[in-house]
């Protein structure tokens, strides 16, 4: 911002007393830096004489934004936190369930952030994240548990197959062959 402009915002009618203002906020408080001109849109030249002033916090924002995250980045509760903004920013613009969270990502952020501290949206988002991977989760422990007792079932009726092969040679074979085909049956187990 220009020094005149500052100067007809601040309301003061004496340029000195501006002057005073303007050099404690810039040199004992530093509350306001003198922006060089050079950087802006052509030379120094082209540009009249009036210097330009900035909030000094203004230039360190991006630099604590960067700061902040990588702070938030070194640890895990860090890294839950910055997956929750995440995945809240990319599915309130859309509430499409290819931008919830995967079921890890969850699991991190459950594990990694207060429930308490979720905005609305968050909580929300994590909520129908949390219905989803649990119907998601129920139909593979079913369907894992439905092979699981049909392998189980096709195992226990070939081993029974196996047993009456086996029992239907012992009764046609001769009496040289009988052992070898007890010793099958045994090694079969029961049926």
């Amino acid at each position: 911002v220009s020094r005149d402009k500052l100067f007809l915002e601040s309301g003061y009618n004496k340029q000195e007393s501006f002057d005073a203002l303007l050099h404690l906020l810039d040199f004992d408080l530093r509350l306001v830096t003198r922006v060089d001109q050079e950087n802006d849109e052509g030379t120094a030249e082209d540009k009249p004489k009036c210097p330009k002033f900035q909030l000094t916090h203004d230039s360190l924002v991006g630099s604590l934004r960067e700061w902040l995250h990588r702070e938030d980045a070194a640890s895990f509760r860090g890294r839950s936190r910055l997956a929750l903004t995440e995945r809240t920013s990319l599915w309130s613009t859309t509430q499409e369930p290819r931008q919830l969270p995967s079921l890890i990502e969850y699991l991190r952020i459950r594990l990694g952030t207060k429930p308490t501290q979720w905005s609305d949206t968050q909580r929300k988002m994590m909520q129908q994240a949390g219905r989803r991977h649990t119907w998601r989760t129920t139909l593979t422990a079913i369907a894992v548990g439905s092979l699981a007792v049909l392998f189980a079932a096709t195992q226990r009726q070939t081993a029974q197959e196996r047993v009456d092969a086996l029992a239907t040679r012992l009764r046609d074979a001769r009496p040289e062959r009988v052992a070898p085909i007890v010793e099958q049956l045994v090694a079969a187990g029961p049926a």
